[in-house]
This record gives C-alpha cells, sequence and structure tokens, in this order.
C-alpha cells in the first residue's frame, strides 16, 4: 500500500467526519466506535471529538494526544452513499 495522510478534514455531525486524503480520495467516515475503545474515551463528550486537528497526517485531539492512523482511516467504508440531488431534478433519488 501507497503511503496515505490525510490533507483534508471537515466536521459533519455525530461522529462522522468527511475527509480527503494525498491521492484524492474522498469519503465520510463513522467513527462513533471509537469513543469506546482505549485511550479515545475523552471523545465520548461530543464537543471533544468536534474540536479535532489536523496534523501533517491525520486527525488529533487532546493536543496531539489521541489520533487515528490515517491507514486505518483510509481502509474504512465510505458512508456519505445517500441522495444526490432534490426532489425535483430528474437525479433525484439516485445513489451516488
Amino acid at each position: 500500500m501507497t503511503m496515505v495522510w490525510v490533507t483534508s478534514a471537515k466536521y459533519i455531525e455525530d461522529y462522522r467526519v468527511a475527509l480527503v486524503f494525498n491521492d484524492d480520495t474522498e469519503k465520510e467516515v463513522d467513527l462513533s466506535s471509537y469513543p469506546y475503545r482505549k485511550p479515545f474515551e475523552k471523545l465520548r463528550d461530543i464537543e471533544v471529538f468536534k474540536n479535532f486537528t489536523l496534523d501533517s497526517w491525520t486527525l488529533t485531539w487532546d493536543d496531539g494526544n489521541i489520533d487515528i492512523a490515517p491507514e486505518s482511516l483510509y481502509k474504512m467504508e465510505d458512508c456519505s452513499i445517500g441522495i444526490v440531488a432534490e426532489d425535483d431534478s430528474p437525479e433525484y433519488g439516485k445513489i451516488k
């Protein structure tokens, strides 16, 4: 596997984050299982979770004391599948 890292991250809602990687792969990941594992317990507080930062490789929390390997994020399933157009569009209802 080629070396990957996160180049952009945006909070969506709950424990979902939209990510862009150095190879231009874009995905939305659901990290809701992480706050129930060590050392991620602090992330159970959604306000703490929302305040991630992006260092030069990946998402971090708690001043860099908590992070998720970019390779792990890259391998996660994309949870962004959904409706791609408004209901008055000919594309309405199509799954992206």
